[in-house]
């Protein structure tokens, strides 16, 4: 990006992006019960709701502990 008079000018990203990955599809939840369809995105072999929490850390210090 360069500035001219003020101006802003963009240029088109280059290069080779590489493609999102894909896992297999018609996956389900792993969970017991639950039937739950994973996104061919999705990494985890569980859904949203069966894959438990993380508890992230703010500033250095942990939560919840």
């Amino acid at each position: 990006m360069a500035t001219r008079m003020g101006s802003i000018r963009a240029e088109r990203p280059h290069g080779s992006a590489s493609p999102n990955r894909r896992y297999p599809d018609g996956r389900i939840c792993s969970a017991p019960g639950c039937d739950a369809r994973i996104s061919i995105y999705n990494r985890n072999d569980r859904c949203w709701a069966h894959l438990g929490l993380k508890v992230p850390r703010l500033r250095g210090r942990k939560i919840g502990s």
